[in-house]
This record gives C-alpha cells, structure tokens and sequence, in this order.
C-alpha cells in the first residue's frame, strides 16, 4: 500500500520513479554531497582491495621471515640451555689462569669445547683466601661442575719470612698463612659451592713445588695434598690426584730431575722476561732449566699442564651429565 504522496499514486502509475524520487533528498546540494560520500567510499574499498593484492606477498614473506626467527630464537635458547647445564668453572690462580708457563685450561677446553662451556676463574697470585673472598661471585655464574686448584700460592708463602712478608702485604693477608689457615679456607670454599648449589665439584691435590723430592716445598706440596685428600673425603667430594700422578711420573722418567736452581718470583720473572723479549716457548725454557715438569719450579710446562688436564679430563667424563 503507497502512501497518499507516492509518487505511484499520480496519473503516471507505469513509469518507473526518478531517481530523485527514490531516494527521499531534501536538496540538490544534500543530495550532491550524499553522491560525493558514496563515490568516495567506493573507490576508498577499490584501493584498498588493490594495496591487499600488492602487499599480499610481501606480507606472506615478512610472517615467513618472523616465523624462521622464532624458530632460530627457540633453536639459540635450546642450545644455550644446554650449554649452561654443561658449564664449568676452573677455578684456581696463575697456573688456572695459564698466561705464565703452558695453559692446562686451554688444553681442557679445547678438548671438550664442544660439549661444555668453560670458565676460567683463575687470578694469578692467589692464595686460598683470596679464592675465598671472592667464591660467591664464582657461583653467581650459576656453574654446573666446578674444578678447584688452589693451594699453591698457600705453601709458597710457608718458604722463607721474606715470601711470608711479601703475600701478606701483597695480598693483605688478615694471618700468617699456614696448613691450619688452609684448611678452615678450603673447608669454607667447598661449602660455598655445594650450597650454591653446584652439582658436581672436583677438588685437585697440588702440582708439585720444585722436582726435587728433598726440597722442602716438594715435601710440603704433599703434605698439604694429603689434606685436600682428607677434607674432600669428609666432606664426600671428588678428589682428583694430581699430585701423586706428577710424583709417578719423575719416580718413572729416566732422567734426573734438576736441582741448585733458586725457588722466587725473581726467577720466575727472568723466565718470563725470557719468554716475551726471546720469545722463547715455555717448553724450551723448561728444558733450559733441566726441567720435566715446570718452567721456574711452580709453573707448568706442556708436559705438566698435559698432566693436570688429564686429570680434570678424567673427571668430567666420569660425570653423568645431560646430553650437550
């Protein structure tokens, strides 16, 4: 039903009703504008609809490429998470830190390198309560195995009141270093990094003190090894013999160890003078020396350093461990 001023109402009911008719505009400027609105619309959706097919692909590339980065990101977070289950912390002084005399930490790492990610927490000159002062930054690292050598600035300082004097002051040392200062620190230290937690932990007897076994820090290297060997066995920690592997080795070698040569840091920085202005290897001055397993008496040669990496060695693949 029309209503009564339809335009289907008037005489001409069978022509078809204009435009302007239809659609009820008040104005020809209102209905103008009405055109420009819809006009406008419709070409806006026509460019649109071409900017989608343009960028069509590129955008199918772009989540293609954010894809591949999510997966290299989860692949990188993987590894990394199996790098920081297998990460070992070395920690000791200047023979850890091996820039003085052949480097058993280089030696280890390039062995395992692929398998573990190795720290090197070794300050040369240090004593063990230097090691100890300084242990909780050690296990802030987070460290899954921890190898420990420290013992031999401890017994070096025991040699003369000249080298007693010059670690106290050098280190500022709070006591006279001695076997029972060693030993609270030790136990200290290894407390420290079983409750960090830190899984697994290898404790080292010390590398000998000269090569001779009358010496009194050769007998004295043994004597404190002995109570490394004690006080990880109290505490039900994993002794590693570096010290009886490097007397078995001078008790089986054919030569003679050399003996008449000076135990100081005077000779060691002759060595190292040696080292850096005739560039010498280290294993030529050994040798100069007559030495088997040292440069100045303290710090290794390759044959000692082989020796203290074997050891380390043997510990991390006894170890059970997630696979790196």
């Amino acid at each position: 039903m029309f209503l009564k001023d339809s335009p289907f109402n008037d005489a001409n009911q069978g022509d078809p009703p204009s435009y302007e008719t239809l659609i009820p505009f008040k104005s020809d400027t209102e209905m103008r504008g009405k055109k420009c609105v819809l006009i406008s619309s419709y070409l806006a959706c026509l460019s649109l609809r071409t900017i989608f097919k343009e960028t069509k692909g590129l955008q199918a590339g772009r989540l293609s490429k954010w894809v591949k980065r999510m997966k290299d990101y989860n692949s990188y977070e993987l590894k990394m998470r199996r790098l920081h289950m297998n990460t070992v912390v070395c920690i000791g002084d200047s023979i850890t830190y091996g820039r003085v005399g052949a480097s058993y930490f280089e030696m280890l790492k390039s062995e395992f390198g692929g398998k573990f990610k190795f720290i090197n927490s070794g300050i040369n000159g240090n004593l063990s309560y230097d090691v100890l002062k300084r242990v909780d930054g050690v296990t802030s690292l987070k460290p899954d195995i921890a190898v420990l050598l420290v013992g031999t600035n401890d017994v070096w300082a025991t040699y003369s009141e000249k080298t007693m004097k010059a670690y106290i002051r050098k280190n500022r040392l709070p006591e006279r270093p001695s076997k029972e200062s060693y030993a609270r620190n030790l136990v200290e230290i290894l407390k420290r990094l079983k409750t960090a937690p830190i899984a697994h932990i290898g404790v080292m007897s010390l590398p000998l003190i000269t090569e001779e076994p009358e010496h009194i820090l050769f007998k004295r290297s043994v004597e404190y090894s002995e109570l490394i060997k004690r006080i990880t066995s109290q505490m039900d920690l994993c002794y590693i013999d570096l010290n009886e592997r490097q007397r078995d080795y001078l008790t089986k070698d054919k030569k003679n160890p050399s003996s008449g040569r000076e135990v100081s840091w005077e000779f060691t920085l002759r060595m190292i003078f040696k080292h850096i202005l005739l560039r010498k290897s280290w294993d030529e001055l050994s040798q100069e020396n007559g030495f088997l397993l040292t440069v100045d008496h303290v710090h290794q040669n390759s044959t000692g350093a082989a020796l203290i990496k074997d050891c380390a060695s043997e510990f991390l693949k006894k170890l059970s461990l997630p696979d790196g």
